[in-house]
């Protein structure tokens, strides 16, 4: 059922060709969902799915942590990660801890800038390369929107950190790309948002918030059976229009 649902979607063309500039590199759109169970008020699992190995992995924020990036440098993959709030401490090139906002506030609505900073994981000080778009006013109001809408589905009635609003005012993303200019690096990191918008069509053909078993073999084949089906689903609504 895997191997069917997964070509049934590249034989039409639901797989996303890379920029030619990338070569023959193999570049990964991961995202993931927390879903709850019926009758649930949280998050009592999260649904993640990728296959193979990788070249390049694109990701959000949940994908940006210290053993995450070690786990990706240990493969030998490259990355591209959305950077937020709680993420990890960052220190500059003498070891002195910065909030890395500060570093980019000089940018006016619209501009971008880059910067390599540190952080230290097993005793060492790591490099990374920070690019940073400065929003809109518009997109700074969406997504504001988007924040204070979760906030109150996860947490209630409580009011959004600073930390929050001040990181909704840019796109902060952290990469293992040297060689590459700041405008490919946002053009590679926008393409994320086709797996969120396949992920959430995938969703609703789905129906799978409540797993009907506990035995992870017996889950697989049910998931599985699922993507089987979506497929085919999109397959048929494709093929009528």
């Amino acid at each position: 059922m895997q191997w069917l649902g997964e070509n049934i979607y590249r034989n039409n063309q639901r797989t996303l060709e890379p920029p030619p500039w990338l070569g023959d590199k193999k570049v990964y759109l991961v995202d993931a969902s927390d879903e709850p169970v019926h009758g649930s008020d949280k998050a009592d699992y999260r649904l993640q799915y990728a296959v193979g190995l990788f070249d390049l992995v694109i990701g959000d924020r949940a994908y940006c942590s210290k053993q995450g990036i070690a786990y990706l440098r240990g493969l030998g993959s490259g990355f591209v990660l959305r950077f937020g709030t709680r993420r990890f401490h960052i220190y500059n090139a003498n070891g002195r801890e910065v909030n890395i906002l500060r570093c980019f506030k000089g940018l006016k609505p619209g501009e971008s800038g880059e910067a390599t900073r540190y952080y230290e994981y097993e005793g060492e000080y790591q490099p990374l390369r920070f690019c940073v778009l400065r929003k809109t006013k518009e997109a700074e109001r969406k997504g504001l929107e988007a924040l204070e809408k979760t906030q109150m589905r996860k947490h209630g009635n409580k009011e959004l950190s600073k930390a929050q609003r001040a990181y909704n005012r840019y796109v902060v993303v952290v990469t293992s790309i040297s060689d590459a200019a700041l405008d490919v690096i946002r053009e590679l990191y926008r393409q994320r948002w086709q797996i969120e918008l396949v992920f959430k069509r995938l969703k609703s053909l789905f129906g799978y918030h409540e797993i009907p078993v506990h035995i992870e073999q017996s889950a697989l084949a049910w998931f599985y059976g699922k993507l089987l089906l979506a497929a085919l689903c999109e397959t048929w609504v494709n093929s009528e229009t």
